[in-house]
């Protein structure tokens, strides 16, 4: 896994210079280029970070697990800072821990996903490392958002899952003494139960109890604590529900969504050239992406049922129908994040037909790695202009 950590830590830092000079990071002052990322949940993330969880009701929406340990850190190197005389901004520590955790997670997750990937498919190294840089919202890892923190969580608990279990072998992990198989059991229920308090999208990993995991219990405890937590806070347990609708999310389920997401997406199709450039956004934002994410991410479970990997299926349907249980979808092309370097898995790992030869795993590869990063770069910029770009 050294191995892994060390490219991984390479080949993010290169990623990151790509990024920083794709949006304009060489033309501004470094703390200005930092400060343009905080924008949209950002700002609620960082008051929760910076002055509590309930300062403002708003912040409810929030999970606090994120924001705790980021602000905790924060207050730390302040608490340096202050020792040291620096004079320092509060709110300018807040932005480079951001970076800083949020980036050591993403190469992190990415460096599991990697290992896990061309040991259970097969799959040569470096296509793997370019699907994973090239994850549309890879762009997160410079934000406050939690979205890479779950990320890592996500894969952390996929991991001890199989670790823990017969699937083992077959993604080419290594079997356990009795002590160390304590340990594993150990991280795995203590990864259940924190998932959730940093994204609510946590508590679909309780999928995993229709593979019969008694680990999953701790998913159950943390729900109940969360709610717990909610109802001493606020004296209603799901106060978080009704606070959405401050940020004008209007109430529904994933039909409702799906029929305005389709909606849109006849509306641009019908004529998006006439509509111009703001509609075309909007159209890309919530219509085509949405749309996408949503029946890739199910043809994908289909995939990874039919081929034997039933705890991942699970995972994917159910992170994929609590986020897009919206009316409105708004935010579901991010939620599916992890996804993203693993769809490259349903034709690389497949046998190709022989009338196709090598040529079109290459090709869809080819495409795959492109769009994501033009993706990546765009909406980049469009988040620092304060665009809507999830």
């Amino acid at each position: 896994m050294r191995r892994y950590a060390f490219e991984a830590a390479i080949i993010h830092l290169i990623w990151f210079v790509v990024l920083f000079l794709g949006t304009d990071g060489a033309t501004t002052s470094w703390i200005e280029w930092l400060k343009s990322f905080d924008q949209w949940d950002v700002r609620w993330y960082s008051t929760i970070a910076l002055s509590g969880h309930g300062l403002l009701p708003q912040s409810f929406v929030f999970p606090p697990g994120h924001s705790w340990v980021f602000g905790a850190v924060t207050d730390m190197v302040f608490s340096l800072t202050q020792v040291l005389e620096l004079g320092i901004y509060r709110i300018h520590i807040f932005y480079h821990v951001s970076l800083i955790l949020s980036l050591t997670c993403f190469t992190l997750a990415n460096a599991i996903l990697v290992r896990l990937a061309e040991c259970r498919w097969k799959i040569p190294r470096r296509t793997l490392w370019l699907a994973a840089i090239s994850n549309p919202m890879g762009y997160l890892a410079v934000t406050a958002y939690s979205d890479m923190v779950f990320f890592v969580l996500f894969l952390t608990m996929f991991a001890l899952a199989a670790w823990t279990s017969v699937d083992r072998e077959r993604w080419g992990l290594p079997a356990l003494d009795e002590r160390k198989m304590r340990f594993a059991r150990a991280s795995f229920i203590a990864t259940l139960f924190l998932a959730p308090w940093f994204r609510l999208t946590g508590f679909s990993f309780a999928a995993l109890a229709l593979r019969k995991r008694i680990e999953v219990i701790a998913t159950f405890l943390s729900l109940a604590a969360f709610l717990t937590y909610y109802w001493i806070r606020t004296d209603d347990p799901l106060f978080f529900l009704a606070a959405q609708r401050v940020f004008d999310m209007p109430e529904g389920h994933l039909i409702d969504g799906l029929r305005y997401a389709v909606s849109v997406f006849g509306q641009g199709v019908s004529g998006v050239a006439a509509e111009g450039i703001d509609f075309f956004i909007y159209w890309a934002n919530f219509a085509a992406l949405p749309i996408g994410a949503f029946v890739v991410s199910i043809g994908f479970a289909v995939w990874l049922w039919r081929r034997g990997e039933r705890s991942l299926a699970l995972l994917v349907v159910a992170i994929t129908f609590i986020s897009h249980n919206q009316a409105f979808w708004r935010s579901t092309v991010r939620y599916v994040l992890p996804f993203y370097p693993m769809f490259y898995w349903m034709w690389l790992a497949e046998p190709t037909p022989k009338f196709l030869g090598r040529i079109m795993p290459r090709v869809l590869t080819g495409i795959a790695v492109g769009s994501g990063f033009f993706l990546q770069i765009f909406y980049a910029r469009v988040f620092r202009s304060g665009g809507w770009a999830f």
